[in-house]
């Protein structure tokens, strides 16, 4: 793995400016917070938190935003926290809010036949998201690597204690916060339990683990650049997560007028409520096997665990109205994806926000060009 990530790091610093987070602090199980002000955070319960540092790694080169790969406009974003909202996504939870500030988006599986939604916000921490839900055993390899701060509706009691034995996590809970957090708030007009929201800007403001995170993926200086700029045409992506008798499909279809795919859900176009249509400027598809299981001490009933840590797959990446295939390999939970196209090339991404489908591996996923 030492070789893998060394020639990762190599990439990034030719394509990128670097967003160093040094060290982090232990994540505990509860949190107990003092009256909030625009900077309180938590105090760490083992080693203070770092100072992080930004070194442009070529000289005179742009700084980039680390989970968009856009031009950092704003240099108070090296000092934020990463902030990981889980959000439902059945019929019953639409509309949702707040999606599209996400800088990314990874839909995990939450069952045989619907998804689970994992909104990752840093460039931009919109007034409220949701509806929230609950924890997933998958968030533990997937936000390790951002050391982000995570609002969810807590989780069964195996995956509460697996999330919280993460050194790299900091979970801020429904039961972890108290109300005057202002972490969470309920909408009357909306029927438990798609009835909480989260508040980012909350969020960041209690998070332990200061600083911008590292760059989750290798970017791309611009989108003619970007690996997908050589791929064959692909006018819609369509991706599988049911199983045979239980169909449920996603599809992203690519609009021309705004360079981007806006996504389509079974039940009809995903519409947030704001009016506004879910669309991404990358789609990458990263097929990973799971299986429900229980990997950790505690109560509850099982959950999908997605086979991340030391795993590998195929993957699908499109932006552009372009798609390129390639293999995804990924050591510990704390480790990055490491994403090879079939060229042999590292995969650098178009700059702009990302949606990362997780569907089983072997899944039926179709592009059309």
């Amino acid at each position: 793995m030492g070789s893998r990530h060394a020639a990762r790091r190599t990439v990034t610093a030719l394509l990128l400016a670097s967003c160093v987070l040094t060290a982090c602090a232990t994540a505990g199980p509860a949190v107990t917070p003092t009256s909030r002000t625009s900077d309180t955070s938590v105090p760490a319960t083992s080693a203070p938190a770092s100072t992080p540092t930004f070194t442009p790694a070529i000289p005179d080169a742009a700084p980039v935003e680390p989970l968009t790969g856009r031009p950092l406009a704003d240099p108070a974003l090296l000092t934020r926290p990463a902030v990981v909202v889980k959000v439902s996504d059945v019929p019953e939870a639409y509309p949702q809010v707040g999606l599209n500030d996400a800088d990314l988006v990874f839909v995990e599986p939450n069952g045989v036949a619907y998804t689970r939604l994992a909104a990752v916000f840093h460039s931009t921490l919109p007034e409220r998201v949701g509806p929230v839900r609950s924890l997933r055993p998958a968030d533990v390899p997937l936000f390790s690597p951002m050391h982000a701060t995570l609002a969810s509706s807590m989780a069964a009691e195996w995956v509460m204690n697996y999330v919280n034995d993460s050194p790299d996590l900091q979970s801020l809970g429904t039961l972890q916060v108290p109300r005057s957090s202002g972490v969470y708030t309920i909408d009357r007009t909306r029927r438990s339990p798609n009835h909480v929201f989260a508040h980012p800007d909350a969020v960041a403001g209690l998070a332990r683990h200061t600083g911008a995170p590292a760059p989750y993926f290798t970017w791309a200086p611009s989108a003619a650049t970007a690996s997908t700029s050589t791929g064959t045409p692909a006018r819609r992506l369509d991706v599988s997560y049911g199983v045979s008798g239980q169909p449920f499909r996603v599809r992203w279809d690519f609009d021309a007028a705004t360079g981007r795919y806006q996504r389509q859900v079974p039940w009809g176009r995903h519409v947030l409520a704001d009016g506004s249509r879910v669309s991404a400027d990358t789609v990458l598809v990263i097929e990973c096997h799971w299986e429900l299981g229980k990997i950790f001490r505690g109560r509850g009933a099982p959950d999908p665990v997605l086979s991340l840590i030391d795993g590998r797959g195929a993957f699908v990446a499109a932006s552009g109205g372009r798609v390129v295939r390639g293999t995804w390999t990924k050591g510990a939970a704390s480790d990055l994806f490491e994403l090879t196209t079939d060229d042999g090339l590292p995969l650098a991404l178009a700059p702009g926000r990302t949606w990362v489908e997780l569907p089983k591996e072997g899944a039926d996923v179709r592009v059309e060009g």
